[in-house]
């Protein structure tokens, strides 16, 4: 992981540089790179994971797989020694196929509703969107091709599938920022402050600062709440890219402050926090290759009590697209300078 998991790289100074089985040049995501990296390796077959932001999501666009980010309160949280993220963290399974990810989801949430979940047998109301929740970000064309095929398979499997404005607004990413900071500020308290790395240093700084002037919330904030829920109150199901760029290369944010680091990753990953924000499901799903071959996901999110739809709409993407169950056994090798 990322120190803390605080970004979607996997790239620390105590541990050095986690690497994608797809294309050891480029990072598996994160936060839950390692997990990510060794299910697209055959290592193992499922793998646990948390997601505060994107955390399971992004790492699984990254590597090909499936992943969940269950609403909040299915799976259950520890009650000490870990920040919620004023409850945008929840943990989710990592897997190749549906079927284990339902099974694994099953196991943490101590429930038998999704090991066999079966495509859905009724239309769909699917709303699409690639307009990311932060204004002057650009999709990558073959990110948003991924997501208009997607769509189509969708289509021809009987769902009413029709472009939307989506229910995040550009001004969302400032109170998910916020909490980050703070939840950052958190974890950090009980730790050697010598020990963390500058970039750390600094966001734990942002976190006390706003600590200090106002609480940090605890739940969602509840106009973007009921934007949502309106929203899905017409919808089954909402389709959009889950990041806006393909895989980034290692080291693409090695040695950058906080600042340049904040902003360049707001542009790749606009897509994956306000699920948590709001605490709603949402999942990611493979949905092919770039040219270069590097894995692209699609992004699947339903309203409270929807990871039993997710996990069958992703299992009629599986059946329909079917993708590789691991990575190439021989990735490209990394060019070193």
């Amino acid at each position: 992981m990322p120190e803390l998991g605080l970004w979607p790289f996997t790239e620390s100074e105590a541990f050095g540089v986690t690497r994608n089985p797809w294309s050891l040049d480029h990072t598996p995501g994160g936060s839950s790179g390692g997990s990510a990296a060794a299910v697209a390796a055959a290592m193992v077959p499922v793998a646990l994971a948390t997601d505060g932001g994107g955390s399971i999501r992004m790492p699984a666009s990254n590597c090909g797989l499936v992943g969940i980010k269950p609403g909040h309160g299915v799976v259950p949280f520890p009650e000490r020694g870990v920040s919620s993220w004023s409850q945008m963290s929840e943990f989710g399974p990592l897997a190749t196929t549906v079927a284990d990810l339902g099974l694994m989801l099953d196991v943490l949430a101590g429930a038998d509703a999704y090991r066999a979940v079966a495509p859905p047998t009724r239309p769909l109301r699917v709303g699409v969107t690639a307009d990311p929740a932060v204004a002057g970000v650009k999709v990558h064309p073959e990110v948003r091709a991924a997501m208009e095929a997607s769509a189509e398979a969708l289509a021809r499997a009987g769902h009413r599938v029709e472009p939307v404005d989506p229910p995040w607004r550009s001004g969302d990413a400032a109170p998910f920022l916020r909490r980050v900071f703070l939840g950052c500020a958190e974890e950090a308290d009980p730790l050697t402050w010598e020990a963390l790395e500058p970039r750390t240093r600094a966001e734990v700084r942002v976190g006390r600062l706003l600590r200090r002037a106002r609480p940090g919330p605890t739940g969602p904030p509840p106009r973007m709440l009921a934007r949502f829920r309106a929203w899905f109150a017409d919808h089954d199901l909402l389709l959009s890219p889950t990041l806006a760029l393909p895989p980034l290369r290692v080291g693409a944010y090695r040695g950058k402050g906080l600042t340049r680091t904040v902003l360049g990753l707001t542009a790749y990953m606009p897509f994956c926090p306000p699920l948590n924000q709001v605490g709603f499901p949402a999942a990611s799903v493979p949905a092919g290759t770039t040219g270069d071959g590097l894995p692209l996901g699609v992004q699947l999110a339903a309203a409270p009590g929807g990871e039993a739809l997710l996990l069958s709409v992703a299992r009629q993407l599986e059946t329909v697209a079917p993708w590789p169950r691991h990575a190439p056994w021989e990735p490209a090798v990394p060019q070193r300078s």
